[in-house]
Protein backbone atom coordinates (compact mmCIF):
# COMPACT_ATOMS: atom_id res chain seq x y z
CA UNK A 1 0.00 0.00 0.00
CA UNK A 2 1.35 3.37 -1.00
CA UNK A 3 1.56 6.05 1.68
CA UNK A 4 0.21 9.40 0.57
CA UNK A 5 1.72 12.72 1.50
CA UNK A 6 -1.31 13.47 3.64
CA UNK A 7 -0.73 10.28 5.63
CA UNK A 8 2.92 11.26 6.12
CA UNK A 9 1.83 14.64 7.45
CA UNK A 10 -0.65 12.94 9.79
CA UNK A 11 2.17 10.74 11.12
CA UNK A 12 4.27 13.85 11.74
CA UNK A 13 1.33 15.39 13.59
CA UNK A 14 1.13 12.29 15.80
CA UNK A 15 4.84 12.61 16.54
CA UNK A 16 4.40 16.25 17.59
CA UNK A 17 1.41 15.30 19.69
CA UNK A 18 3.45 12.58 21.40
CA UNK A 19 6.23 15.06 22.23
CA UNK A 20 3.64 17.40 23.73
CA UNK A 21 2.04 14.67 25.82
CA UNK A 22 5.33 13.21 27.07
CA UNK A 23 6.90 16.45 28.19
CA UNK A 24 5.32 19.85 27.92
CA UNK A 25 8.52 21.47 29.15
CA UNK A 26 10.49 19.79 26.32
CA UNK A 27 7.88 21.01 23.86
CA UNK A 28 8.16 24.53 25.27
CA UNK A 29 11.96 24.43 25.11
CA UNK A 30 11.86 23.32 21.47
CA UNK A 31 9.52 26.25 20.75
CA UNK A 32 11.86 28.67 22.49
CA UNK A 33 14.78 27.27 20.50
CA UNK A 34 12.89 27.93 17.27
CA UNK A 35 12.16 31.48 18.43
CA UNK A 36 15.84 32.06 19.13
CA UNK A 37 16.78 30.82 15.66
CA UNK A 38 14.18 33.08 14.04
CA UNK A 39 15.44 36.04 16.06
CA UNK A 40 19.00 35.27 15.03
CA UNK A 41 17.91 34.97 11.39
CA UNK A 42 16.09 38.30 11.48
CA UNK A 43 19.10 40.08 12.96
CA UNK A 44 21.50 38.60 10.41
CA UNK A 45 19.08 39.29 7.54
CA UNK A 46 18.71 42.94 8.60
CA UNK A 47 22.45 43.39 9.02
CA UNK A 48 23.38 41.86 5.69
CA UNK A 49 20.44 43.49 3.92
CA UNK A 50 21.38 46.87 5.34
CA UNK A 51 24.95 46.52 4.10
CA UNK A 52 23.74 45.86 0.55
CA UNK A 53 21.06 48.56 0.86
CA UNK A 54 23.63 51.19 1.81
CA UNK A 55 25.64 50.23 -1.26
CA UNK A 56 22.47 50.57 -3.39
CA UNK A 57 22.90 47.01 -4.60
CA UNK A 58 20.12 45.18 -6.45
CA UNK A 59 21.00 42.12 -4.36
CA UNK A 60 19.67 43.63 -1.13
CA UNK A 61 16.48 41.60 -0.87
CA UNK A 62 17.80 38.31 -2.24
CA UNK A 63 20.72 38.36 0.22
CA UNK A 64 18.42 39.24 3.12
CA UNK A 65 16.05 36.44 2.10
CA UNK A 66 18.83 33.89 1.84
CA UNK A 67 20.25 34.76 5.24
CA UNK A 68 16.80 34.56 6.82
CA UNK A 69 16.30 31.21 5.11
CA UNK A 70 19.31 29.97 7.07
CA UNK A 71 17.27 30.44 10.25
CA UNK A 72 14.62 28.09 8.88
CA UNK A 73 17.33 25.55 8.11
CA UNK A 74 18.65 25.91 11.68
CA UNK A 75 15.17 25.16 12.99
CA UNK A 76 14.78 22.11 10.79
CA UNK A 77 18.13 20.61 11.72
CA UNK A 78 18.36 22.03 15.24
CA UNK A 79 15.16 20.43 16.49
CA UNK A 80 13.03 23.51 17.00
CA UNK A 81 9.25 23.62 16.73
CA UNK A 82 7.56 26.58 15.08
CA UNK A 83 4.09 27.53 16.25
CA UNK A 84 2.80 27.91 12.70
CA UNK A 85 3.92 24.45 11.64
CA UNK A 86 2.52 22.81 14.76
CA UNK A 87 -0.78 24.60 14.34
CA UNK A 88 -1.07 23.27 10.81
CA UNK A 89 -0.13 19.73 11.79
CA UNK A 90 -2.41 19.47 14.80
CA UNK A 91 -5.41 20.98 13.03
CA UNK A 92 -4.90 18.73 10.04
CA UNK A 93 -4.85 15.75 12.39
CA UNK A 94 -8.10 16.93 14.01
CA UNK A 95 -9.83 17.40 10.68
CA UNK A 96 -8.73 13.99 9.44
CA UNK A 97 -10.31 12.39 12.53
CA UNK A 98 -13.47 14.47 12.07
CA UNK A 99 -13.21 15.72 15.65
CA UNK A 100 -13.82 19.15 17.03
CA UNK A 101 -10.75 21.39 17.11
CA UNK A 102 -11.78 22.45 20.62
CA UNK A 103 -11.24 18.99 22.05
CA UNK A 104 -8.13 18.62 24.17
CA UNK A 105 -5.00 17.11 22.61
Amino acid sequence: MEVTQLQEVEQLALKKQKIYRESRSRYLLRSMLASMFIGFGVIVAFKTGNFFYMEKSPFTYPVAGITFGMAIILIAYGGGDLFTGNTFLLHLRRFSEKKSIWEKF
